[in-house]
């Protein structure tokens, strides 16, 4: 009898032991939002241990499953240089191998009034580098040496990407990776898995956000393209 309860004693010990040092799985949250020329997918890794590998997914009706890795700590913004169909609803999820930590679902709503495209097939220069053509009433200038200027009306450097970011962040497999951006997000530059630079400015006070793609770095840059769209 004696020694059944000594037996009895050392399971509830054990079993008090595991439960005061168990540690919890991996954890992190996940929220999301989208616009008009892309979908952001804003995550933090809270618990995470050596050997874990993290992966964020988009999925939707008309763009499939995109999986993207990102580091296995930390936080940070992963974007998705892709569009959902107006209307349809978007899902994200934080995953750890093939185990889902956190999920998102939103309804996705391109609030675009009117939308203009120009396309200019050779770059065009005021002498000094800067990029042209460009409806913003900032100024772009992807400096060979330096990497790229962003400067406001005022002539002020609202933004600058150094070539050792460029470097080291490298060209995205698929979608999109942000390089840089204004403390307030009102200028966003990414780079593009076709090898080409996304600038995004805005809104503006009439609501227009100005987008300009192009390729390369000083004056050798080309592939110039612009759209601005309106947001009420």
């Amino acid at each position: 009898m004696i020694l059944k309860k000594i037996l009895f004693s050392v399971v509830v010990l054990l079993s008090f032991v595991g439960s005061v040092f168990a540690a919890p799985g991996p954890n992190g949250t996940l929220a999301g939002q989208s616009n008009c020329t892309s979908v952001d997918a804003i995550w933090s890794i809270t618990v995470t241990y050596p050997n874990l590998d993290w992966t964020l997914s988009l999925n939707s009706s008309s763009l499939g499953t995109i999986t993207r890795d990102i580091p296995d700590s930390g936080s940070g913004t992963e974007t998705f240089n892709v569009v959902p169909a107006s209307g349809e609803v978007v899902t994200l999820s934080l995953i750890e191998r093939n185990s889902v930590v956190r999920t998102v679902s939103f309804t996705h709503i391109c609030n675009v009034s009117t939308e203009q495209e120009t396309v200019v097939s050779e770059p065009s220069t005021i002498g000094d580098g800067r990029l042209e053509p460009f409806s913003s009433d900032h100024v772009i200038y992807p400096l060979s040496d330096q990497g790229i200027v962003v400067y406001n009306d005022t002539g002020v450097s609202v933004l600058f990407v150094s070539l050792d970011t460029i470097e080291v962040r490298g060209i995205p497999a698929t979608g999109s990776i942000l390089l840089g951006a204004t403390a307030d997000n009102y200028v966003q530059i990414y780079r593009l898995s076709d090898g080409r630079f996304q600038a995004e400015i805005g809104p503006d006070e009439e609501g227009k956000v100005h987008v300009v793609f192009w390729e390369g770095l000083g004056n050798s840059y080309s592939r110039i393209s612009t759209t601005t769209y309106t947001i009420p």
